[in-house]
């Protein structure tokens, strides 16, 4: 029997949403926040939204809240950038960007650098 709500037309499965729920996206969350907690980037980080519920009808991405110091975030949006995870900014309540890498960063595999780190 399939969970409520997750009767689906193959058809329909495109886009942001509403998607059956999948498991994958559990296991996806875990791996990007251990990543995180191992290398101490953030102070915290949590799967939350849609898929953070199983059996849940939602969208097709995984989102993660991360606690960290305002000066820490985009080191850590840098770091998940070069593992080749989608790093989205919320600019507003409506509205949000791809992030982009800090222009004075440098990658090499999935290690970031910051060589021409301006001083404060």
């Amino acid at each position: 029997m399939d969970p409520i709500g997750q009767q689906w037309d193959a058809r329909t499965y495109v886009g942001i949403g509403p998607h059956p729920s999948d498991p994958r996206a559990l296991a996806a969350a875990a791996e990007i926040i251990e990543l995180i907690e191992r290398r101490r980037l953030g102070s915290g980080a949590e799967h939350v939204g849609s898929t953070a519920v199983p059996y849940l009808v939602g969208k097709n991405f995984v989102d993660l809240q991360i606690t960290a110091d305002p000066e820490v975030v985009p080191l850590i949006a840098d770091a998940l950038l070069a593992r080749g995870i989608d790093v989205q900014e919320i600019t507003s309540a409506t509205e949000a960007r791809q992030h982009a890498l800090t222009p004075w960063a440098r990658v090499e595999a999935t290690k970031v650098t910051y060589p021409g780190l301006p001083l404060t």
